[in-house]
Protein backbone atom coordinates (compact mmCIF):
# COMPACT_ATOMS: atom_id res chain seq x y z
CA UNK A 1 0.00 0.00 0.00
CA UNK A 2 1.75 3.45 -1.01
CA UNK A 3 1.41 6.48 2.14
CA UNK A 4 2.40 10.35 1.51
CA UNK A 5 3.46 12.77 4.21
CA UNK A 6 4.92 15.90 3.20
CA UNK A 7 8.16 17.22 5.43
CA UNK A 8 11.43 18.24 4.26
CA UNK A 9 14.18 15.61 3.11
CA UNK A 10 17.42 14.73 4.33
CA UNK A 11 19.77 12.07 2.14
CA UNK A 12 22.51 9.81 4.23
CA UNK A 13 24.75 8.54 1.73
CA UNK A 14 26.13 5.41 2.84
CA UNK A 15 28.81 4.77 0.22
CA UNK A 16 30.70 6.33 -1.99
CA UNK A 17 30.49 3.93 -5.09
CA UNK A 18 26.35 4.83 -5.09
CA UNK A 19 25.68 0.77 -4.98
CA UNK A 20 21.71 0.72 -4.68
CA UNK A 21 20.88 0.79 -1.38
CA UNK A 22 24.18 3.83 -1.06
CA UNK A 23 20.97 6.47 -0.14
CA UNK A 24 18.96 7.03 2.54
CA UNK A 25 16.46 9.44 3.14
CA UNK A 26 14.62 10.81 6.23
CA UNK A 27 11.99 13.03 5.97
CA UNK A 28 11.41 16.42 8.27
CA UNK A 29 7.52 16.62 8.63
CA UNK A 30 5.84 19.79 8.65
CA UNK A 31 3.00 20.53 11.59
CA UNK A 32 0.87 19.01 9.74
CA UNK A 33 2.26 15.14 9.24
CA UNK A 34 3.92 15.53 12.63
CA UNK A 35 2.53 14.12 16.55
CA UNK A 36 4.51 13.95 19.63
CA UNK A 37 4.03 11.41 22.22
CA UNK A 38 5.96 11.49 25.25
CA UNK A 39 9.40 12.41 24.46
CA UNK A 40 9.02 10.33 21.09
CA UNK A 41 8.82 12.57 17.62
CA UNK A 42 6.31 10.72 14.93
CA UNK A 43 5.75 11.27 11.13
CA UNK A 44 2.43 10.57 10.25
CA UNK A 45 2.01 8.53 6.67
CA UNK A 46 -1.52 8.91 4.94
CA UNK A 47 -2.61 5.89 3.43
CA UNK A 48 -3.62 6.73 -0.52
CA UNK A 49 -5.68 3.95 -2.95
CA UNK A 50 -5.22 6.33 -6.43
CA UNK A 51 -5.84 9.90 -6.08
CA UNK A 52 -7.66 9.74 -3.19
CA UNK A 53 -7.06 9.49 0.44
CA UNK A 54 -7.65 5.56 2.11
CA UNK A 55 -8.70 4.97 5.45
CA UNK A 56 -5.84 3.95 6.97
CA UNK A 57 -2.61 5.98 8.25
CA UNK A 58 0.55 5.07 9.90
CA UNK A 59 3.07 6.48 12.88
CA UNK A 60 6.87 6.29 12.21
CA UNK A 61 9.62 7.25 14.69
CA UNK A 62 11.19 10.85 13.19
CA UNK A 63 14.22 8.78 12.98
CA UNK A 64 12.77 6.46 10.45
CA UNK A 65 15.17 5.98 7.04
CA UNK A 66 13.28 5.28 4.05
CA UNK A 67 14.77 3.26 1.18
CA UNK A 68 14.46 5.42 -2.29
CA UNK A 69 14.15 4.44 -5.88
CA UNK A 70 16.76 5.33 -7.69
CA UNK A 71 15.12 7.37 -10.29
CA UNK A 72 14.25 9.80 -7.34
CA UNK A 73 17.64 10.05 -5.88
CA UNK A 74 19.12 13.34 -7.76
CA UNK A 75 16.04 14.88 -6.80
CA UNK A 76 15.83 14.26 -3.13
CA UNK A 77 19.45 15.14 -2.83
CA UNK A 78 18.56 18.19 -4.97
CA UNK A 79 15.26 19.02 -2.51
CA UNK A 80 17.91 18.11 0.81
CA UNK A 81 20.09 20.53 -0.29
CA UNK A 82 17.83 23.32 -0.80
CA UNK A 83 15.39 22.70 2.32
CA UNK A 84 12.41 22.41 -0.35
CA UNK A 85 9.11 21.02 1.41
CA UNK A 86 8.26 18.00 -0.56
CA UNK A 87 5.63 15.12 -0.64
CA UNK A 88 6.47 11.86 -0.76
CA UNK A 89 5.06 8.77 -1.50
CA UNK A 90 5.71 5.57 0.50
CA UNK A 91 5.47 1.85 -0.70
CA UNK A 92 5.28 -0.17 2.56
CA UNK A 93 5.38 -3.82 1.88
CA UNK A 94 4.91 -6.09 4.96
CA UNK A 95 7.42 -8.22 6.50
CA UNK A 96 7.08 -11.84 6.55
CA UNK A 97 5.42 -13.62 9.70
CA UNK A 98 8.38 -15.22 11.76
CA UNK A 99 8.11 -19.02 11.70
CA UNK A 100 8.99 -21.17 15.04
CA UNK A 101 11.20 -19.56 16.90
CA UNK A 102 12.42 -16.99 14.31
CA UNK A 103 11.70 -13.25 14.31
CA UNK A 104 9.32 -12.09 11.73
CA UNK A 105 11.10 -9.59 8.90
CA UNK A 106 10.17 -6.26 9.44
CA UNK A 107 8.11 -4.14 7.24
CA UNK A 108 9.89 -1.82 4.27
CA UNK A 109 9.38 1.26 3.49
CA UNK A 110 10.84 2.60 -0.18
CA UNK A 111 10.03 6.48 -1.21
CA UNK A 112 8.70 5.94 -4.90
CA UNK A 113 7.55 9.16 -5.93
CA UNK A 114 8.09 12.81 -4.95
CA UNK A 115 5.89 15.91 -5.52
CA UNK A 116 8.26 19.64 -5.69
CA UNK A 117 7.12 21.56 -3.96
CA UNK A 118 4.13 19.95 -1.62
CA UNK A 119 0.60 21.66 -1.85
CA UNK A 120 -1.31 21.62 1.35
CA UNK A 121 -4.44 19.62 0.95
CA UNK A 122 -7.67 19.71 3.28
CA UNK A 123 -9.09 16.64 4.38
CA UNK A 124 -11.17 16.14 1.49
CA UNK A 125 -8.24 16.26 -0.87
CA UNK A 126 -8.80 19.20 -2.70
CA UNK A 127 -6.59 22.01 -2.59
CA UNK A 128 -7.53 24.83 -0.70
Amino acid sequence: MSYATQGTIQVKLLSPTGGTDALKAFVTPVQDYHVKHGDKDYTILIGQNGDKVAEEARACTAEKEYDVQDYLKDALTRAASRGTTVEVEIEVVPGKPAKAGATPSPDTYKIVAVKMPATPKTLTGRTP
